[in-house]
């Protein structure tokens, strides 16, 4: 073949920069793993259509040339590529009545035999075959990702420039198997939790995830690129970067809300005109005058109101003053937001009366719908916050307080902006090890399920008990399984106490 090239040079550099585009492009191109910036795998299976990997990973999903896979922290997942069904199914299904937590009967899911088929005829074999040194040889989690569909979000955490370019791509749903031992067929997680499926909405992510924004298709290309351009290994030890606060999920989870505040935090101020951000401003100027009072410039502002319940026969309760101090530079803005404010809270309070009166009507479910109120008042849910984030001179509540008068006046965010705060590389440290967060890697159990285990569970655990079940909640679920044994294991045995940990967040 004769190739000729007219009116183009190749200089020294630009030759070896295409040939590596050429031929780790061409290699990239055929792994659709650099497509997710996922790190490199082994190809485990393929039908034509599609295909499965396994990739070893840390929580950080970062690329270790130096990976010791016996580390606690490393562990191994399949990643599927699925071409979706026309509907955009990724999972097949079969209805089945399950139990919920309370352990009455609802409509459910379980897998479809074929998905277990799947696992049993083309991948356990060849996992225990390439990976015969990994962690948790009897439990295997599947990633599943929609061939050739690509959606923003990020299943770590982290500083990015551009997060849809740079990060790993988050999966759009998860299988769980499970078996006995390496002689046993692999059976559906659930089923060693003493459940016949799962309820139905917990798939919702079968199909595909449309509250994520999908992402064009040249996003793999670039990403592709990117990746190819890394020539030369990065050091293991990396600076980081990071100049805000970035708070892990759990930290959002643990404190039970996040919406508005989360984005104002994360700097996201596309919500700055409504109501509910000017409810969230004024709720943050009360809670940091709640909790911060002695923090408050001079010449902050009083603001606040009086109230007193007067009766029929003319007796009055004495007066009761709820005040707050409000630093200058926002006093402007919650002046400015007060009449919005306060028909927001009306309508919010008349909807919450109708729904007492219902509970009422009922005659159930009036206290648990008054804790939601207590727990979801704004006050009270920033009061939350600076506790969680350590308290007053925090960057973190620093960094929410900035945002919201950023977000008000007009201007860009801190992230925008580019504004380093003194501390947020420590703030921005995942949380340590904790029941919560096995209990959300390891099932697919919700946010409550998990925050009700880790609650009952710091109750009955050990020291070593906790820290065991902290490191990997699968040695939990394998004590636990011995009371689905026969013969029954005697009332003494531990397996009973664990076993009641779950049952109460049934």
């Amino acid at each position: 073949m004769d190739l000729r090239f007219t009116g183009f040079r190749f200089t020294p550099y630009l030759l070896l920069l295409t040939l590596c585009l050429l031929i780790c492009g061409a290699d990239s191109a055929a792994n659709p793993l650099s497509e997710r910036n996922l790190p490199e795998g082994e190809l485990l299976y393929t039908d034509g259509t599609d295909a499965y990997y396994g990739v070893y990973l840390t929580d950080s999903f970062e690329i270790c040339p130096h990976l010791d896979i016996t580390d606690k922290d490393v562990t191994l997942r399949v990643v599927a590529f699925r071409k979706a069904a026309p509907d955009g199914t990724l999972v097949r299904f079969q209805p089945a009545t399950v139990k919920d937590y309370h352990g009455n009967p609802i409509e459910g899911k379980r897998y479809d035999h074929s998905e277990v088929a799947l696992i049993n005829q083309h991948i356990i074999d060849v996992v225990d075959e390439k990976y015969p040194k990994r962690r948790n040889k009897n439990y295997l989690r599947i990633l599943v990702y929609a061939k050739g569909e690509y959606f923003s979000g990020t299943p770590v955490r982290g500083q990015f420039e551009d997060a849809d370019l740079e990060a790993p791509e988050m999966w759009v749903t998860v299988l769980n198997f499970e078996r006995k031992n390496e002689n046993s067929p692999m059976r559906p997680a659930y089923e060693a939790r003493g459940n016949t499926g799962l309820p139905k909405t917990r798939f919702a992510a079968g199909t595909q995830d449309l509250n994520r924004k999908p992402l064009a298709a040249d996003v793999a290309a670039s990403r592709v690129q990117r990746n190819a351009l890394k020539v030369v290994p990065e050091p293991v030890v990396k600076t980081v970067s990071v100049k805000q606060v970035v708070k892990h999920q759990e930290f959002w989870d643990r404190l039970q809300f996040s919406g508005t505040v989360k984005a104002v935090f994360e700097g996201d101020f596309s919500i700055a005109a409504s109501d509910t951000f000017k409810v969230y401003f004024s709720a943050m100027q009360w809670a940091y005058s709640d909790s911060c009072k002695q923090y408050l410039p001079a010449g902050s502002v009083k603001r606040g109101y009086i109230s007193q319940n007067v009766y029929s026969d003319g007796y009055r309760d004495a007066p009761i003053e709820r005040s707050a101090f409000i630093a200058p530079q926002y006093v402007i803005y919650y002046d400015a937001y007060a009449q919005d404010v306060s028909s927001a809270m009306r309508k919010t309070k008349n909807t919450l009366q109708s729904q007492a009166n219902t509970a009422i009507s009922r005659g159930v479910g009036l206290f648990d719908m008054l804790k939601s109120v207590v727990n979801n008042e704004p006050i009270h849910q920033l009061n939350r916050f600076i506790a969680a984030a350590g308290g007053c001179e925090t960057a973190a509540v620093y960094q929410l307080r900035e945002n919201y008068l950023r977000a008000a006046k007009g201007q860009p965010s801190l992230q925008e902006a580019k504004v380093e705060l003194a501390n947020a590389v420590a703030e921005s440290a995942p949380p340590p090890p904790s029941l919560y967060g096995a209990c959300k890697d390891t099932s697919d159990a919700t946010k409550k399920y998990c925050l009700c285990f880790e609650r009952e569970a710091l109750k009955v655990l050990t020291k070593s008990e906790r820290q065991r079940f902290e490191a990997d909640l699968d040695e939990y679920y394998k004590i636990v399984q011995r009371i689905s044994n026969q013969p029954r294991p005697p009332a003494s045995d531990r397996a009973w106490a664990l076993s009641d940990i779950r049952t109460r967040c049934y």
